[in-house]
């Protein structure tokens, strides 16, 4: 590239500062070689001395740098003796930080030793060089990882350097051209510098199989000078398919408040790095969870308020994908109770006929706590004589139906009345907890039914045969 300054026909009485704020500004990359023309007095016949100064930069006669001119910094030359032109190529590549400021200015001696005093400030011609560095690139972190339940990722890649730039990557062998504009640059990490690209990849949601996407950083340059591949270099994101969700094992959906229950899973899942557990409320308030590198169930207090609930239960596999979710309703008891049904009165009938040996009395309970639950009844005659006890085991419905034969005789004399009862004497649910018995302390109560049964009519008077 070719940079010309111009002289400035313009007189003042003061000395000019160098380098001047009044230059014109230009910017080039770090390590650019950048050429400089300047015709000088068109009013002789012989060309003029030149005199180049520079600072941020090299100075050369040739833009294969292989002829240095001067020291560097600056250099005395004869113009070209058919236009009075002089050219000077410099390499800006002394600093080292991202940015910084430079000059490059000359002065002219006509072939007659005529120059501009040094109180003119036209007397040096130059240009102010903004120095920015060659665009270093790299990928933020070497891999991601996805999962098919998720919709995208980014990949990010950092800068040091300026746009405009060119980009040149590779995406699964795909080799990608990206001329970077000003403003395309992001501050995507929150570093607080707009100095980032990304890269989006979202074509593997819902994928059934795992994938691989590879990315590589090919070139990156400024005015065509390249800057470093750093690290990373490379970058792969790896879409992994999201792990069928584990199996809560269904032996506890009814619970006592207040109890711990041990609740597993018949399918932990496979490649577990932690195992979640969370109970939710029916309002999806979250009342209790846990995390476990090490085991796969959880122990449980349901000290909660009763009510309905739910317990869901998944994993994070070691590939950082989150499992589905596997969820078991659940409602928690308050401290159960049994009683007979309010509904199931007390029952009359006739002392026992062995030509009815289907006759019986059912009486209905109401249980109210967690199923499952064992309870126990006994049967006393009208002299409460213990006539026998019965357990019903692994109930699992609130209100089930004692039936009692009727093989209770009523003979004796006199001919009254008489009451047998049915009490439940005990019971304990599933859980091991023992079950409040209604009225189990009070004579009479809701713990007991009464069977009232008549007597065996006898006719005793002789037929009345007058008429």
């Amino acid at each position: 590239m070719i940079a010309t300054l111009f002289f400035m026909a313009v007189s003042v009485s003061y000395a000019q500062t160098i380098p001047s704020p009044h230059w014109p500004l230009d910017s080039v990359v770090n390590g650019a070689v950048k050429s400089f023309t300047v015709q000088g007095d068109q009013n002789y016949d012989e060309p003029s001395t030149f005199t180049w100064t520079v600072y941020g930069g090299r100075l050369f006669f040739d833009e294969e740098l292989t002829q240095p001119a001067g020291d560097g910094s600056t250099v005395t030359l004869l113009g070209d003796s058919v236009s009075n032109t002089t050219q000077i190529w410099v390499i800006w590549d002394v600093f080292t930080v991202p940015v910084d400021y430079g000059y490059i200015y000359l002065s002219e001696v006509s072939a007659d030793s005529c120059q501009k005093d040094v109180l003119d400030q036209t007397k040096y011609q130059g240009l102010n060089i903004k120095v920015k560095a060659p665009p270093n690139v790299r990928f933020l972190s070497p891999e991601t990882l996805t999962c098919s339940n998720e919709e995208g990722v980014i990949v990010e890649i950092e800068i040091d350097g300026f746009a405009p730039f060119e980009l040149k990557y590779s995406y699964d062998g795909t080799v990608i051209d990206w001329h970077v504009e000003p403003g395309e640059m992001i501050d995507s990490d929150f570093d607080g510098k707009e100095n980032n690209l990304i890269l989006v990849v979202d074509d593997y949601t819902g994928t059934t199989v795992d994938k691989v996407y590879q990315f590589e950083l090919l070139e990156a340059s400024s005015e065509g000078v390249f800057g470093e591949i750093q690290t990373y270099p490379t970058h792969t994101v790896y879409a992994f398919v999201q792990p069928d969700a584990p199996v809560i094992t269904e032996l506890w959906t009814e619970v006592t408040q207040g109890t711990s229950k041990l609740m597993t899973l018949d399918d932990p899942g496979v490649d577990v790095d932690t195992w979640f557990w969370e109970f939710y409320s029916a309002d999806n308030s979250l009342y209790w969870e846990f995390s476990s590198s090490s085991q796969s169930f959880a122990n449980i207090n349901f000290n909660f308020p009763p009510g309905d609930y739910y317990l869901i239960s998944y994993f994070q596999s070691q590939n950082g994908c989150f499992s589905l979710t596997d969820t078991l309703d659940m409602v928690v008891y308050p401290e159960p109770y049994i009683s007979f049904a309010d509904s199931s009165d007390h029952a009359m009938g006739c002392s026992s006929v062995s030509i009815d040996p289907d006759d019986s009395f059912e009486f209905v309970v109401d249980y109210q706590g967690a199923l499952s639950y064992d309870f126990s009844y006994a049967v006393y005659d009208y002299n409460n004589t213990l006539l026998g006890e019965f357990d019903v085991d692994f109930v699992t419905v609130r209100n089930p139906i004692i039936t009692i034969p009727n093989d209770f005789f009523n003979e004796e004399l006199p001919q009254i009345n008489r009451t047998w009862k049915v009490v439940i004497t005990s019971a304990r649910n599933g859980e091991g907890v023992d079950v409040e018995i209604l009225d189990g302390t009070l004579p009479g109560g809701r713990d007991q039914r009464n069977i009232v049964i008549h007597p065996k009519p006898i006719i005793i008077d002789d037929i009345d045969f007058e008429n």
